[in-house]
């Protein structure tokens, strides 16, 4: 695994899975961080080694050394790492979580996922490419073309081509919508209007009766002001 060695990585599940693999199984911890200490504690007695952090060069043969990588942790909003294995050409097993099921979206073929703490499934996956080597031969090349998607001109051309059409359909479809809405709204308004009207009806009626009889009383004064 590679990445920042912290609590919230959930790091120390792999101990578990590592429990479950071929005994000659070596564990490598890329990075550094907060926990290392515990980590240490935790691992003693097992293949694992703590590479450190490491840059550049380095870090890219790193990756490129790993038979599989493996990713427990489940606060992942992206998972950088995964990517870097595999444009690395590692295939990688992760778990159902976060960001990580966006980018492998095509498993089993493209990379592996397990539920959330069965670490018991993680352990079976990993082993099956440690010990099938035609499979995890298969892993590698679709690792790495999968992850051709994320590139920076893959990206750019999804965004434009793809995410910006699909938001100008939505606009016009809303614009559509809106223009329904405010048509229905006018028409309620209008129905209220009339409602108001015939509700009122008896006032109407009345008051013409009055302007009625209040005109007939003037005229009447006006022809004969004596009364």
């Amino acid at each position: 695994c590679s990445g920042l060695l912290g609590a919230q990585n959930t790091l120390k599940a792999l101990r578990t899975i590592v429990e479950n693999l071929p005994e000659c199984t070596n564990l490598a911890l890329i990075g550094d961080g907060p926990e290392r200490a515990a980590l240490e504690k935790h691992f003693e007695n097992t293949n694992t080694t703590f590479m450190g952090m490491m840059l550049g060069d380095d870090l890219a043969a790193a990756y490129a050394s790993l038979d599989v990588f493996v990713m427990p942790s489940e606060s992942e909003t992206l998972g950088f790492v995964v990517m870097e294995a595999m444009a690395s050409g590692v295939p990688v097993v992760a778990v159902r979580a976060g960001g990580l099921q966006d980018i492998l979206t095509k498993t089993p073929e493209v990379g592996r996922l397990y539920p959330s703490q069965d670490y018991e499934e993680a352990a079976r996956a990993t082993a099956e490419l440690l010990t099938d080597e035609a499979e995890w031969t298969r892993q590698r090349v679709a690792c790495r073309d999968a992850v051709e998607e994320w590139s920076w001109m893959a990206s750019n051309r999804k965004l434009r081509d793809r995410q910006y059409a699909a938001a100008l359909r939505r606009f016009a479809r809303n614009r559509k919508i809106r223009v329904v809405l405010e048509l229905v709204q006018t028409r309620k308004r209008l129905a209220k209007f009339c409602k108001t009207i015939i509700d009122a009806q008896w006032f109407l009626q009345f008051a013409a009766y009055a302007v009625a009889v209040g005109t007939l009383l003037a005229a009447r004064s006006a022809i004969d002001p004596l009364g």
